[in-house]
């Protein structure tokens, strides 16, 4: 069948001096990966803009045309006849959706399938999730509970990619800027019917105290605004992004607020608050931004943007101490004795935060030597 098409496609071009673009494919059952060649009608002028198209102009088929789709037809014939496979063939438009509906269901029942997720206790149904800048991507952990699995990550450290895989058993993709590619040429389509979030932390120093501050102009600022964008083209349910305080010192917070308007413009319902890790189990200080968005077809009737975060609350932690991160048996030349200088005891009333108690040497970043915590 191949080769039919390819010498008729020769043919073709050598008499009218018109030639077609091969696009790629996906699975055995060659489902076409990008839109315009899917006959997605309702969207075809955008997709084809991509593709490079500045102008349309409707033509009748040429008799060519004809004659190549009567000529495949019979040879088609032939095939089916003489018990050949032709599962890569589709003779209408409704059979080409059809195939690409059944192709999607079985890449998420795989995916599924492959990862083996612990059912729930109340039997919900497995989703998944992307996860970007996956990093050592606590969200695995977090939502194996309740029926999650990851579908697919990505990170520019090759170690961090490694060790993704051999934990979740999925491959992880590299930099962003080619994941952002594929997604906007239609190859991670086959990822929505299983994606319930998109969940990303985008590499924070430009944008926090340690940084330089550069925001959006630094060297990994911009991926911030651009991952809305990958966000917005994956079209997940839900999306999950998170960011260093920081975001707000610069320049007005303007990168935040532009990233709300991203979403709210591509008609998602928006929600953010500020988080401290101490209220939630882990035995830190740090503030971070946690941004949600949510596709409004996906929320319960009678909730909004206000319902999206729940009170925060005080922490669930009876202590704080740096003792509780160290190893119980410190290796020799590694432990203080009397360069300690100890603070006055200072008034805990109404405070859950971590408190400083000690010093080592001249202090600052890293020269904290013992923290506890009351509880409000």
């Amino acid at each position: 069948m191949q080769s039919v098409v390819l010498q008729h496609r020769a043919d073709f071009a050598g008499r009218t001096g018109v030639v077609t673009r091969l696009r790629r494919v996906k699975s055995k059952d060659n489902v076409l990966a990008d839109p315009v060649s899917r006959l997605a009608m309702d969207t075809f002028k955008a997709e084809a803009r991509k593709l490079g198209a500045s102008r349309f102009v409707k033509i009748p088929l040429a008799p060519e045309v004809r004659r190549l789709l009567d000529e495949l037809a019979e040879r088609l014939a032939e095939l089916e006849e003489d018990g050949d496979p032709t599962s890569g063939t589709a003779a209408t438009v409704a059979e080409v959706y059809r195939r690409e509906e059944d192709f999607a269901r079985r890449e998420a029942a795989a995916a599924a399938k492959t990862t083996e997720p612990e059912q729930p206790s109340d039997a919900q149904a497995p989703w998944g999730f992307i996860s970007g800048f996956c990093g050592a991507d606590s969200m695995s952990f977090a939502v194996e509970p309740l029926g999650g699995f990851p579908l697919a990550g990505f990170d520019a450290d090759e170690t961090v990619r490694r060790l993704w895989e051999e934990r979740t058993g999925v491959g992880c993709w590299g930099a962003f800027q080619g994941v952002f590619d594929a997604a906007l040429d239609g190859h991670l389509d086959w990822l929505a019917p299983a994606t319930l979030i998109y969940v990303s932390g985008s590499p924070c120093p430009d944008f926090s105290k340690a940084g330089n501050r550069r925001g959006v102009s630094g060297v990994t600022g911009g991926l911030w605004l651009d991952d809305c964008e990958l966000g917005c083209r994956l079209r997940p349910p839900i999306l999950i992004r998170e960011m260093v305080t920081g975001i707000f010192d610069v320049d007005g917070g303007a990168a935040f607020w532009a990233a709300v308007d991203v979403y709210r413009d591509a008609g998602y319902v928006v929600g953010w608050a500020v988080r401290m890790a101490r209220r939630h189990g882990d035995p830190t200080s740090r503030r971070r931004v946690f941004l949600v968005a949510v596709r409004p077809d996906c929320i319960v009737a009678g909730k909004s943007a206000v319902d999206l975060f729940a009170p925060e609350g005080t922490s669930s932690l009876d202590s704080v101490t740096v003792e509780s991160c160290l190893d119980g048996e410190p290796e020799d030349g590694l432990e203080y004795h009397d360069s300690v200088e100890w603070l006055p005891a200072r008034d805990t009333t109404d405070w859950d935060g971590p408190r400083l108690v000690g010093t080592i040497g001249i202090g600052g970043m890293g020269g904290r030597c013992t923290m506890r915590r009351d509880r409000r």
